[in-house]
């Protein structure tokens, strides 16, 4: 039998799934949570870093219209992969949510991040708030971090992945309105040619 808070628990996360996706996000967090649960995986962290950036680059060649504005959102390990990815290629992407992230993992690639990124963290995940505040102060890009009051590192308490999804739309929103003003910058203003 389903209990009642499990039938609300899923129901929740699914809203979260579709506020995100109709954002135009990639959620790294199911696609590295997959990979790393996978008894006959062999693949080292360098293979799940590569994640994130080939699904950027197929949703932009194949499944986005060109002018089309992407986001990554990353939970747990699937945030570091996010944040190497926004690092290697930032022109794929316009910005990263970090839900409950591992940071740390991707502590190489943090200063080299220069799109606006956001930290949203359970008050109380003591040692991954230290982790990405850590992470947020080598950072040199427009970043935030948010502490969810309550809430622990899967966000399982009634309204705080409610409130994780809300925070992360609308960080999508601002941030993807700002990439397609200056996308339309670019195209009405063309080429410019240097003499």
């Amino acid at each position: 039998m389903t209990s009642r808070s499990s039938i609300i628990g899923k129901a929740t996360a699914a809203l979260f799934l579709l506020m995100l996706f109709s954002s135009g996000c990639i959620w790294m967090g199911t696609v590295i949570g997959m990979v790393v649960r996978s008894p006959d995986a062999v693949m080292g962290v360098g293979f799940i870093l590569m994640v994130p950036l080939a699904t950027a680059r197929w949703a932009g060649e194949e499944a986005l219209p060109r002018s089309a504005p992407l986001g990554y959102f990353g939970a747990s390990a699937g945030a570091a992969a996010a944040l190497s990815a926004a690092a290697q290629a930032p022109a794929l992407v316009a910005a990263v949510v970090s839900r409950g992230g591992r940071p740390d993992l991707a502590d190489r690639w943090l200063p080299r991040v220069t799109v606006p990124t956001l930290f949203i963290v359970g008050e109380n995940d003591r040692d991954v708030l230290h982790l990405n505040e850590q992470a947020a102060a080598h950072m040199e890009a427009p970043r935030s971090l948010l502490v969810i009051p309550g809430a622990s590192h899967l966000f399982e308490e009634p309204g705080t992945l409610r409130e994780v999804a809300r925070l992360a739309v609308t960080w999508f929103t601002e941030r993807f309105s700002e990439a397609t003003r200056r996308a339309s910058t670019r195209i009405i203003d063309g080429p410019r040619r240097w003499h």
